[in-house]
């Protein structure tokens, strides 16, 4: 009879699994894959890998550093999908998109320059009309540069999170400079910095990424281990592709020398000093969503609103982490929600 028993549950587990994998398959199954070709301003062949989901107003998602479009699966399994129209991509030396082998050129293949006329390929393939578009991190950034180099933007409104208007020191003596946390300064040492990161570093990476507070240990094995892994595939050269060619790391990069001391990172302004006046010129709504437990403080996430307190506004800052869409996703929906439709 215990034998029964156990049959019974195996095969009730069985078809409990059975029954998931065909709901995750019908719930993907209208989700569409493409790829966009096209040659940038460096001369470089560019593919993006793209995909699309849902009928509307369509509202483009831009991933962070080392991740891919995949990070916004609670956003395409969420009624989001049933009111607009959801397209991501992958980031050039990210998922499925194109990495380049050419080290020596590195600096021509990578930037923060590179990205917004990716997001603009992006933007005349799909044909898109007055789209929201939405950044994390690195995502937010390529939206401020974006926005602050495009005074014709098809941009209807934008959201950003995680993201700075300045990185390391902006030669603005109004910037709320600070010293990096002991958490930005593992993963600038340990990961962001060296080509090839430790599966220490990367896993530390993801869980300061992705945690809602880096005390907490609430992301299973398996996340780990799935993100984990998309990190990994990340190009390690792509990682720095926040520079713009600045001189003395494009030298670091060719040269294939990577490390350097926060202090030495710090001291460059990654994103450029002039995008600091431009913002003040962006005429596109922007919301920033403001998190307690960002790897930023809220007062430099929040200088951008200082800086175009007309077009940008910000949040009250929530109790959630770097990434405010995975670990708090009910906050980012009506946030969106909220911004999209008033």
């Amino acid at each position: 009879m215990s034998v029964s028993i156990i049959f019974m549950k195996s095969a009730g587990l069985i078809c409990g699994l059975f029954i998931a994998s065909l709901f995750l398959f019908l719930l993907n199954c209208d989700l569409k894959n493409d790829a966009i070709q096209y040659t940038d301003s460096k001369n470089n062949k560019v593919e993006l890998f793209t995909v699309e989901k849902g009928k509307g107003r369509p509202i483009v998602f831009i991933h962070g550093n080392s991740f891919d479009h995949s990070i916004w699966r609670k956003q395409f399994e969420s009624k989001l999908s049933e009111k607009y129209r959801l397209i991501a991509y992958d980031l050039r030396g990210h998922g499925r998109s194109i990495k380049y082998k050419n080290k020596d050129k590195v600096s021509s293949q990578y930037s923060v320059k590179l990205h917004a006329e990716d997001l603009e390929q992006i933007l005349k393939y799909y044909n898109l009309s007055e789209p929201i578009v939405v950044g994390w991190s690195l995502g937010g950034n390529i939206i401020l540069h974006y926005l602050a180099n495009n005074k014709n933007s098809k941009i209807g409104k934008a959201v950003i999170f995680g993201a700075t208007p300045s990185f390391g020191l902006s030669g603005d003596k109004n910037y709320p400079g600070s010293a990096p946390s002991e958490k930005m300064k593992y993963i600038l040492n340990e990961f962001l910095l060296k080509k090839n990161a430790s599966d220490e570093a990367i896993i530390k990476f993801v869980k300061e990424a992705l945690s809602k507070n880096s005390d907490d240990d609430e992301l299973s094995v398996s996340e780990i281990k799935r993100w984990a892994e998309v990190v990994s595939n990340t190009d390690g050269f792509a990682r720095l592709g926040i520079t713009d060619g600045l001189p003395q790391i494009s030298k670091d990069l060719a040269d294939r020398k990577l490390d350097m001391s926060d202090e030495e990172f710090f001291s460059y302004n990654i994103i450029q000093v002039e995008l600091l006046d431009k913002i003040a010129a962006i005429k596109t709504p922007v919301k920033i969503i403001l998190s307690e437990n960002d790897m930023f403080s809220v007062d430099q996430i929040q200088y951008s609103q200082k800086l175009n307190p007309k077009m940008f506004s910000a949040s009250k800052p929530y109790k959630a982490g770097h990434a405010v869409f995975y670990n708090s996703p009910d906050i980012f929906y009506e946030e969106l929600t909220r911004f999209i439709e008033n």
